[in-house]
């Protein structure tokens, strides 16, 4: 049975699955590629519900054929547009555990296709520009943010005053970027080297962090833009990484592991793409303790939420936000305390791998 997934799902079928998925997201770039034997490809990065990006590679097999691609639909695409595939194949490439996706003999591709998946990711990743931050005003607690439903949020910048329990990241602690195209790009020897652009003499780093915020009356798990990952640790991430870069991904340098347990005072907003059913909040801005009175009643300090809170995949346009410019983020880190129903939804199917044409008829 084939199942259309979100990236990280794709990354956990491996190399060798039981079964090619589909996968839907919104597309974020489109390139006309060739390979140096002169194969031609087409190479899609879409971004699924949770914000990760993944580079798909349309072969001849599949844009020769106009019943599987018509490359005119994705020609001047709509602001926000959605494209499904169906029957992706997985392969390796020389870096270990990094996996690559390109169509297979019974890939299809459909842009924007009338089905209900093709709704909620396009209400995921519109909605009004985030404002840039603010260092004034009242502190907020943390029980009050998560309190707040989405409309509360809109558009509005908080002061919060926390302690940073935990400083962690998912995969890596860094990423690079290239300079052309602003997308991952690859160690290969001893340079930086980009699919489409080649080798990159000066790549953009960026910190990948997730930090757990914690007050007297509660808890919170957001990401963190570079800009404040950088004023927050005091080094670019490029100044910290070790020439092993494999190995160096996972393991954090201790200066940014000094910052666990101390308190500052935090500008954080809701993420673009947060829906009313998944909020996800950025630290846009970080600063030293100050003494504010808060502005709420007493209360009785709690124990802080032991709750599991599971991680979305961080893009290049939440890192890339910084406290004084405006920010473009796209979606990235979801929280689940026991202060909020904030969840988040993952796209699950249990259909076979024609879901997408059977729907269409």
């Amino acid at each position: 049975m084939n199942k259309c997934l979100i990236k990280h799902d794709l990354l956990n079928l491996g190399e060798n699955p039981s079964y090619y998925p589909d996968f839907i997201g919104v597309l974020k770039k489109m390139r006309n590629c060739t390979k140096r034997n002169g194969e031609e490809s087409v190479l899609l990065i879409l971004a699924d519900e949770s914000g990760d990006e993944i580079a798909i590679s349309l072969w001849k097999e599949c844009i020769d054929v106009r019943e599987k691609f018509r490359p005119e639909e994705l020609a001047t695409p709509h602001a926000t547009t959605v494209v499904a595939i169906t029957n992706i194949k997985p392969s390796s490439i020389h870096i270990a555990g990094t996996l690559r996706f390109g169509s297979s003999p019974a890939t299809h591709v459909y842009v924007n296709p009338p089905i209900q998946e093709t709704t909620l990711l396009i209400h995921s990743f519109t909605g009004p520009t985030p404002p840039t931050s603010t260092t004034s005003g009242p502190l907020t607690t943390l029980h009050e943010l998560n309190s707040k439903i989405h409309s509360e949020l809109v558009d509005k910048t908080f002061n919060v005053q926390a302690t940073l329990t935990t400083i962690t990241f998912k995969d890596c602690w860094f990423q690079v970027l290239c300079t052309t195209c602003k997308d991952s790009i690859f160690r290969k020897s001893n340079y930086w080297s980009c699919s489409a652009h080649g080798k990159t003499a000066s790549p953009i780093f960026l910190y990948k962090l997730i930090t757990t915020l914690t007050d007297p009356t509660g808890s919170l798990t957001t990401i963190m833009t570079d800009g404040a990952a950088q004023k927050l640790i005091g080094a670019t991430p490029e100044k910290l990484m070790a020439d092993d870069h494999e190995n160096n991904k996972k393991l954090p340098p201790t200066l940014i592991n000094d910052h666990e347990g101390t308190s500052k005072t935090m500008s954080i907003q809701m993420l673009k793409g947060s829906t009313t059913e998944n909020i996800r909040f950025i630290i846009v801005d970080i600063h030293e303790v100050t003494m504010v009175n808060q502005s709420v009643a007493p209360v009785t300090p709690t124990q802080v939420s032991t709750t599991t809170t599971t991680a979305t995949p961080i893009t290049p346009a939440d890192l890339q936000g910084s406290a004084n410019v405006e920010i473009n983020p796209i979606l990235g880190m979801a929280s689940t305390t026991s202060q909020t129903s904030h969840t988040a939804r993952t796209l699950t199917y249990d259909t076979a791998g024609t879901y997408i044409s059977t729907l269409l008829g």
